[in-house]
């Protein structure tokens, strides 16, 4: 691939973090591959155990022809195919992965608790993470953290905007999600590796209205976070 149109914003080459990618469904698929496409980097690990099926396909990055096949690898194939680049794969992500979560992290999984989890145990003052950069998304909204897990303002921060499952607004599973929703907040997420790179000083909080086309950034808040159906 040929990234000279874009190396003025951001030389992949010179990207030292690695990348992981925690969860390739709808948000988390589309993040992959645009990672690919934006740093050509082949530090990008992904993680996931589940398997594509029939519902996944109109939201997230997979076709007919991955039905069945582990998300993991149909990721794999579809970055390798549109970009040469080859990432790691890895299933779940378990407390043992501490060692293992390295720069960048992307949290994409679809389970508040399971957020927690591997916040608690891999990622909170993981001397390794840089940033943690966690998304939640309903049908025309979302929200987009950027955390730095070793700074005590920040993790305070995360952690008041975190809820149980049982809080999250559910919308109808006819209507959790759509893939113009996944694909702009995908996109935001991403370009804060572009943020990173050029070491700018950026919000903690991103809360997007699709219907509206608002983006407002904020500070940690004090009140609750979005409670919206997480990816």
């Amino acid at each position: 691939m040929d990234f000279t149109r874009q190396s003025s914003l951001m030389d992949g080459t010179k990207f030292d973090h690695p990348i992981h990618i925690i969860g390739v469904g709808a948000t988390g698929s589309y993040i992959a591959l645009l990672t690919a496409k934006t740093t050509g980097s082949s530090k990008i690990t992904i993680w996931d155990f589940d398997k594509v099926e029939g519902h996944n396909l109109p939201n997230q990055l997979y076709g007919p022809e991955h039905i069945g096949m582990e998300k993991t690898e149909a990721c794999f194939s579809v970055i390798k195919e549109q970009t040469g680049v080859e990432v790691e794969m890895e299933g779940k992500c378990t407390p043992d992965a501490v060692n293992q979560l390295n720069g960048v992290v992307f949290l994409a999984v679809d389970s508040m608790e399971t957020r927690k989890e591997i916040w608690d145990n891999c990622i909170k003052l993981n001397p390794l993470v840089v940033r943690m950069i966690e998304m939640r998304l309903g049908i025309e909204m979302g929200v987009v953290h950027i955390v730095d897990p070793n700074s005590v303002e920040d993790v305070k921060g995360w952690e008041k905007e975190w809820y149980p499952d049982s809080e999250a607004e559910q919308s109808p599973c006819t209507n959790r999600m759509i893939s113009t929703t996944v694909a702009t907040m995908a996109g935001l997420s991403v370009h804060h590796l572009i943020n990173i790179y050029k070491d700018r000083e950026i919000p903690p909080r991103l809360l997007v209205d699709m219907s509206s086309f608002s983006f407002e950034a904020f500070e940690w808040a004090k009140e609750e976070a979005l409670a919206s159906a997480s990816v």
